[in-house]
């Protein structure tokens, strides 16, 4: 199982995708931050696959970012099944 401290820089870009994921948009129903936070976010996640173990890659390629987030915090129990039949 992957912990934060062995993936920081996935850790923060998830955390800075979330936290753009929930903020109320602007008048034009857009969020500003959520563009180059996704971008990075992909970046840094494409970076982080090769290295990842086999759940986490999951997640990953899946863009499951929230089951990510929460496998790299350890809390992976909170992660309820999806559509793909593993997680």
């Amino acid at each position: 199982m992957a912990i934060m401290s062995d993936f920081p820089d996935l850790l923060a870009a998830l955390d800075n995708y979330l936290a753009a994921v929930e903020k109320r948009p602007v008048a034009d129903g857009a969020v500003p931050e959520l563009r180059p936070a996704m971008e990075k976010l992909e970046a840094v996640a494409q970076a982080s696959v090769p290295a990842a173990d086999p759940m986490l890659r999951h997640y990953l390629t899946q863009r499951s970012y929230r089951k990510a987030w929460n496998y790299l915090r350890g809390e992976d129990h909170l992660n309820q099944a999806g559509n793909c039949g593993r997680h």
